[in-house]
């Protein structure tokens, strides 16, 4: 799980935000999606306790990931497809910009990258949202409030988003549940039914010590 902190930070401008796509008319090659999941299971780290704190998830100040961190968005067409790979693969649904969330209202659009370090001592980068890889069992979107997960206040159950992984694969994504104030000392959320394939977490604005989070759960929709 990635709860946050309030430690300030100096610029973010190290942190290299993935490239946008423009989204693309054709239909998606199931072949490269499956070739992209392949390699999925060597990046699920089992047994995350309510033990593991991970620095800066969506606090308002400015974060930089420390020097060799791996919480910056590289490598990202391999490492967040195989991150996401147990989401559905939606085959009718046509490519899109690579690496991105975008909400069906549209006030959601960030790139997304990886965080893999199960420690939880790596800053969060600011630039984008990212994939919590260290949870096990669905897909874990983390990002920051202040930041590029702001908007996730605002949507709630019946909400599409949709993600397109690192080879613009997309994954069709449905709220059905949001819970407020989800204590950061309980550890990693439990999923609200066995059909969640995909949670979101941000901090809540009334606590900027990132010690309540805001976490919506989503179905292949």
């Amino acid at each position: 799980m990635a709860p946050e902190t309030t430690v300030p930070v100096a610029d973010e401008t190290q942190v290299a935000q993935a490239p946008r796509r423009g989204r693309r008319g054709s239909n998606l090659l199931i072949g490269a999606a499956l070739v992209a999941a392949v390699t999925a299971g060597s990046l699920w780290v089992t047994g995350v306790g309510a033990s593991r704190s991970v620095v800066a998830a969506g606090t308002s100040s400015a974060a930089k990931p420390s020097s060799g961190a791996s919480a910056t968005p590289s490598s990202l067409g391999g490492a967040v497809s195989a991150a996401a790979s147990t989401l559905p693969i939606l085959a009718t649904l046509p490519s899109g910009p690579a690496n991105t969330l975008i909400s069906g209202d549209g006030s959601l659009d960030t790139t997304v990258a990886t965080y893999s370090d199960c420690s939880g001592a790596t800053e969060l980068t600011h630039s984008s949202a990212a994939i919590d890889t260290c949870v096990s069992g669905r897909t874990y979107f983390v990002g920051h409030n202040s930041g590029v997960f702001t908007p996730l206040l605002d949507l709630g159950v019946g909400d599409i988003i949709t993600y397109y992984d690192g080879t613009g694969v997309a994954h069709r994504l449905r709220i059905v549940e949001a819970r407020d104030n989800w204590l950061r000392d309980n550890g990693v959320p439990p999923l609200a039914n066995g059909n969640v394939v995909a949670q979101f977490q941000t901090c809540e604005t009334a606590y900027p010590d990132g010690s309540h989070d805001r976490i919506l759960d989503a179905v292949a929709a």
